[in-house]
């Protein structure tokens, strides 16, 4: 269930439930079942109900939330509030960044988790000068949270053996992370770590002033705490019979002294623990120091529409479109040409470097959108209106999963047939409000000696006398999709939305939990209301006899399609289609 961008009121209700509060001061309730909650920005008020449940009072930080010398912008700041994440029964997981906030786990063994949030502490020559050690450190919020953010999170475990983790983030200026910059997009925080020629190159970010507010440890219900970030360490402030203060720093020469360097023995915060007699510090906290990074990815370059119809194609690599108004055409990527794929068919590596690194986000916004995405585990949102939203094949050629002879209750759909590579293929399909149709796109694909048989005028190919060739054993085959989710559908009886499947020889079955298939999609008649899941697995039946035959690719594994629906989904809101779509045009 995904909020509009206003105050809104969401309750989950019984079962599962995903639920995104997006901008606004929302109250969001996830009932029972074992739910996923994100507030969004603005101030939140989130209670998970019973099950385990996983709550995100904020949306993941990203590289355009931080200017180019690393320090949070404004803007960012002030959009994201000061929630109230309330676990409830259950073994829940409550996470934490911008802002002041509480964080309750009460019943259940929970993780209750605090980030960064306090920006780039004050260079430490401000507070320590070289040479200087640990005994010299000044504790103070002029230096871990110099900007006066709102960072003073409260935690509270409530029963059970609760785990209270504070993660503090690496951050560097764009310069230097950009050196570091993976294939898909993600940053190499290790590399930008070990970054050492400057003086001012990277950092770890403060986390205020937080506050555990009834630890009872080693004797008492065993709750632990974990400090997490690259060379953090912790020093005891000060000690009574009921609350300890741990004062949080960097030592980036591991010696207890302040080096040359702009951030060696940063004060990083305090967490103030209120305990209840039972808090031996040498067995109760524990420090790791893994390299996590502020933010996981470039987000990539964006691209805005204006208010009327826009076609905008943004290319290879990582892009966010916004379409705003108007009735816009919005391409993630540009179209695959004969030259991304080898003689044997399989999509090159520097197609796949590029566009992998693609995880594109669109947005259509108001008016009825057309958005399109191929490579990359991309995110599409219709906005209002009535959008089509299609996905193409973008996980390769599939691998062969069960023998001649085989039956359709032998598949079993699993990524390592539909997506053997293990590529980003994982598209997230979100409707919002209007009548939206979701559309998959399989398209056939061959070997060079084989589409070259069927090339036409100016080069075009002729994907339907491709699909006509079968003397070989491996002459053409239909590409996978990856595994997608519809996070919003709401069929007949609901607002109209529409399911295509479209690809030769394509078919589709209801699946089970495991992979297995458990019914035809004829059986799927929902009308109560209630929120749920329905997995569909699609296959390719080249024979179109349920049965394995002699070919390379009969009954081969295309992908997986969950759709999270509204209680409003049947049957006949899926149609399947299968005219012969190639996977490049001409050659």
């Amino acid at each position: 269930m995904q909020a509009n961008s206003g105050n809104d009121t969401i309750s989950g209700g019984e079962g599962n439930d995903f639920i995104n509060g997006q901008d606004g001061d929302d109250k969001l309730y996830g009932d029972n079942g074992n739910d996923a909650i994100v507030g969004g920005n603005g101030n939140d008020i989130i209670d998970g109900g019973t099950g385990d449940d996983s709550i995100f009072g904020d949306d993941t930080l990203l590289d355009e939330h931080f200017d180019s010398a690393g320090y949070l912008f404004k803007a960012t700041v002030n959009s994201y509030g000061n929630d109230f994440l309330k676990g409830g029964n259950g073994n829940d997981v409550i996470t934490a960044s911008l802002g002041s906030d509480t964080l309750s786990g009460e019943n259940g063994n929970d993780i209750i988790t605090s980030i960064s949030d306090s920006n780039i502490p004050a260079e430490n020559k401000n507070n320590v000068p070289i040479g200087a050690t640990i005994a010299d450190l000044v504790f103070d919020p002029a230096y871990f949270n110099p900007d006066g953010l709102q960072a003073n999170d409260i935690l509270i475990g409530g029963a059970g053996s609760d785990t209270f983790e504070f993660k503090l983030l690496i951050n560097a200026g764009v310069d230097i992370y950009e050196k570091h910059i993976q294939s898909d997009g993600t940053i190499d925080w290790m590399g930008v770590a070990g970054e050492n020629n400057n003086y001012h190159d990277h950092w770890v970010d403060g986390i205020g002033s937080d506050t555990i507010m009834d630890f009872s440890g080693t004797g008492g219900q065993g709750d632990k705490i974990n400090i997490i970030g690259h060379t953090v360490t912790y020093k005891v402030l000060s000690s009574t019979a009921t609350q300890v203060k741990l004062g949080l720093y960097s030592d980036q020469g591991a010696d207890g002294k302040r080096g040359t360097g702009a951030h060696d023995l940063d004060v990083l915060g305090i967490v103030t623990v209120n305990h209840d007699g039972n808090f031996n510090i040498a067995k109760d906290v524990a420090v790791q120091t893994p390299d996590i990074g502020s933010f996981s990815g470039v987000v990539g370059k964006e691209i805005l529409g204006t208010s009327g119809n826009d076609t905008i194609v943004g290319g290879r690599g990582q892009d966010r479109i916004l379409g705003l108004a108007g009735n816009d055409a919005l391409y993630g990527d540009t179209p695959l040409l004969a030259t991304d794929f080898d003689s044997n068919g399989y999509l090159k590596y520097a197609t796949i470097n590029t566009s992998a690194a693609g995880s594109d986000k669109l947005s259509g916004g108001q008016g009825n959108d057309t958005l399109e995405s191929a490579l990359g585990s991309d995110t599409m949102m219709g906005g209002s209106g009535d959008d089509l939203i299609t996905s193409l094949s973008d996980s390769n050629i599939p691998k062969q999963s069960v023998a001649v002879g085989a039956t359709i209750s032998d598949l079993v759909f699993d990524a390592q047939f539909f997506n053997p590579d293990g590529l980003k293929a994982n598209d997230t399909l979100i409707g919002d409000t209007g009548s939206d149709t979701f559309e998959f796109k399989l398209l056939i694909n061959a070997k060079e000696s084989i589409y070259k048989q069927h090339l036409q005028t100016g080069g075009i190919v002729d994907w339907m006398g491709v699909a006509g060739e079968n003397n070989n054993y491996h002459d053409h085959w239909v590409e996978g999709i990856g595994d997608d989710t519809i996070m919003d559908f709401s069929g007949n009886g609901g607002e109209g939305d529409k399911i295509r499947i479209i690809g030769h020889t394509v078919a589709v079955k209801v699946i089970d939990g495991n992979g297995k298939i458990s019914g035809d999609i004829s059986s799927i008649n929902i009308t109560n209301g209630i929120d749920g899941q329905i997995r569909l697995g699609v296959y390719s039946d080249q024979g179109a006899d349920g049965k394995r035959g002699n070919g390379a690719h009969d009954l081969d594994l295309l992908g997986i399609v969950t759709v999270n629906h509204t209680g409003k989904f049947i049957g006949s809101d899926i149609t399947i289609l299968g005219p012969d779509i190639g996977s490049f045009v001409s050659a």
